[in-house]
């Protein structure tokens, strides 16, 4: 039995340690993005393990922007086409993020809020998972 994920970018016959590394990938993914949620509320790093997951780009992206008037929620990932991607030459597992951002005062030109799709790519470095890429799908 063979599975390939949606880029390419792992081919194997054991199914099971294909799903059992893309679950490894989620878990990461999950608890690096929980902690940059729960840092644009409050300014702190809880879990400062996270930095293994990432690297200093995506770092900086994730835990170095806190600002009082404004918070971020990260929520649905989900496995992504690089072909329709602006990272598309680069080899790794490709994902979308969603992440919705607003502030504590009311914005008469979008008191909601703005839901925006990230592209988010994670690659295996020294035997471990690394979100090397984090940016706007434009």
């Amino acid at each position: 039995m063979e599975e390939r994920d949606i880029n390419n970018s792992t081919t194997d016959t054991d199914l099971q340690s294909v799903k059992s590394e893309r679950q490894k990938q989620y878990q990461m993914i999950q608890k690096a993005l929980r902690e940059a949620d729960y840092y644009s509320l409050t300014g702190e790093i809880k879990d400062k393990t996270v930095y293994a997951y990432v690297n200093d780009k995506v770092k900086t992206i994730l835990y170095s922007n806190y600002s009082e008037e404004e918070y971020t929620y990260y929520y649905k990932i989900e496995p992504a086409n690089p072909q329709e991607t602006i990272l598309k030459d680069k080899k790794g597992y490709f994902y979308y993020v969603y992440l919705f951002t607003d502030s504590y005062e009311v914005n008469p030109a979008d008191p909601y809020g703005d839901i925006k799709k990230l592209i988010l790519l994670v690659e295996k470095i020294k035997d471990n998972w690394i979100i090397t890429e984090l940016m706007y799908n434009i």
